[in-house]
């Protein structure tokens, strides 16, 4: 018999979940089933970017891949991360490598 994930006294708390390819997660649970499939929302993409070197072409500092693109979905933060807002989302148990509770 498959039992439930321990996932309860988890519901309604932000979750960083590290993904099978390479990508990385960050919402709030507010359902999961037997699979770990887990339903999020507020979720934001984490992206950990590389610095560019010596390619600034006339831009300013802080200026670079993504910065024109964003319009609300898509902001820097600290340390080479981007952040990309995906909103509601699921996600596939068989997809997650590990879950971080974050709050």
């Amino acid at each position: 018999m498959i039992s439930a994930p321990e996932l309860k006294k988890h519901l309604n708390k932000t979750l960083k979940i590290q993904l099978n390819s390479n990508r990385e997660i960050q919402g709030k649970l507010i359902g999961y089933d037997i699979f770990l499939n887990l339903n999020l929302v507020e979720v934001n993409e984490i992206m950990h970017v590389k610095k560019a070197k010596g390619k600034q072409g006339g831009k300013g500092k802080g200026q670079g891949k993504g910065d024109a693109q964003g319009q609300g979905q898509q902001g820097k933060g600290q340390g080479g991360l981007e952040y990309k807002f995906l909103g509601s989302t699921i996600i596939r148990g068989n997809s997650i490598i590990s879950v971080e509770i974050v709050d």
